[in-house]
């Protein structure tokens, strides 16, 4: 008998096109900015919030993911300006999925503007300050 998976919706579809393997290889070879994100959120270090890098939402992989605001925070390099409609099209469906999107461009990441772009999500009464 195979084993169930438990949790919530957007973790039952099944994984296409090996997006799981694919996932595991980006966590290993992360872009610079991918990097240095996972350094301010790995850990609970912003806010007491568990975040996930390159989670794989149906079908979907995400740069990072936090379940318990249903945040997905997507880095965006160069090759984003490219395909925006494909991403247009990924934001819609994982909002669908009752799943919000942030997007900061690569050049422009650093701490403050990762809690200036999630403190809006933050549910009243959470800490104000990254934990260090």
């Amino acid at each position: 008998m195979g084993r169930q998976r438990r949790g919530p919706p957007v973790f039952g579809a099944p994984v296409v096109d090996g997006s799981r393997r694919f996932a595991q290889a980006m966590r290993h070879a992360p872009t610079d900015s991918e990097a240095v994100a996972w350094e301010m959120l790995r850990n609970r270090r912003l806010r007491g919030l568990k975040f996930r890098r390159q989670q794989v939402i149906r079908g979907y992989i995400v740069d990072f993911y936090c379940h318990e605001l249903r945040l997905a925070v997507e880095l965006d390099g160069p090759i984003h300006a490219l395909q925006q409609p494909q991403d247009l099209a990924r934001q819609n469906h994982l909002a669908a999925c009752g799943i919000r999107v942030v997007r900061l461009p690569n050049a422009e990441l650093s701490l403050q503007m990762l809690l200036d772009r999630i403190t809006p999500y933050l549910p009243s009464g959470s800490p104000t300050q990254p934990e260090p």
